[in-house]
Order: C-alpha cells, then structure tokens, then sequence
C-alpha cells in the first residue's frame, strides 16, 4: 500500500489497479472513526451518505495532486497556469448520477474494509465505494 499525498482520516493507504485505476483502503471502525459511532441505527453503526461522498472527493483531491504536483514556485498549488485554464475552476468538483445501493453497518467491535475505487474516464472519473465481504476473503 502507498502512502497518500493528503493524510485523510477515512483512509488508510493507496494501491493501484489495473491501468488508470486507483483504489483507496478504508479500514473502519466505530471506536476510532466519529461519523461512524455518531450515526447509528437501532443502536448499530452505519456509515452514512455524506461519508461516501467525502471518500469519492479526498480520493478525487489525492488524484489531482499526484497528476498535478506543485511548482517549485509555489508548492501548495497544483500544477500550472497553463493547466489550470484548461480545467474546472479549482476546488469545484461536480458529482452525477451517485447511487447509494446498500448501507454499510458495522458492529462496535467490528472492523469492516473499504475500498473506493477511483478509474480515469475520459475528461472525467468513475468510483465505486465496496467493503469487503468477510474479513480475509477477497470478496467484495
């Protein structure tokens, strides 16, 4: 697993797929993660839809930032002017056609992974949000 260049406190490490494709490692748990143990239904955990959504942008933010390093000039913008014109004002990112398909909930001693998987479209980019079946199999 790869280290990711913004830290995010839903995501544990970066690995890469097949071509274009990125996938970001999730490991939650409701005693360390607060959207989790503060969403609950009938006294589980469940992760709710604006943590998916959080998941898709810092996925998004980390992809720009390795395709769009910063200049020696200044360190904290990515990439350059140049490139800047050509793209969507920065910080603007619009999603279309998200589905919630399934809730995800995770008991208070449970640990459940998470992948979202990050695959370059285009001009744009698709993600999908699985967490793993059971533990240790690689089912998803």
């Amino acid at each position: 697993m790869q280290p990711l260049e913004n830290q995010h406190p839903l995501f544990e490490g970066r690995k890469t797929g097949k071509p274009g494709q990125n996938i970001f490692i999730s490991r939650l748990r409701p005693d360390r993660h607060w959207i989790l143990d503060e969403h609950r239904i009938w006294e589980k955990a469940l992760v709710p839809g604006t943590a998916y959504l959080e998941m898709a942008r810092a996925a998004l933010e980390n992809l720009e930032n390795l395709e769009n390093p910063g200049t020696p000039e200044d360190p904290g913008k990515p990439g350059n002017l140049e490139n800047q014109e050509q793209k969507a004002a920065p910080g603007i990112l619009e999603l279309l056609e998200v589905y919630f398909l399934n809730p995800l909930v995770v008991k208070d001693e449970e640990e459940k992974e998470v992948q979202t998987l990050v695959e370059k479209t285009g001009e744009g980019y698709t993600f999908t949000i699985d967490s793993r079946v059971e533990q240790g199999e690689d089912r998803w």
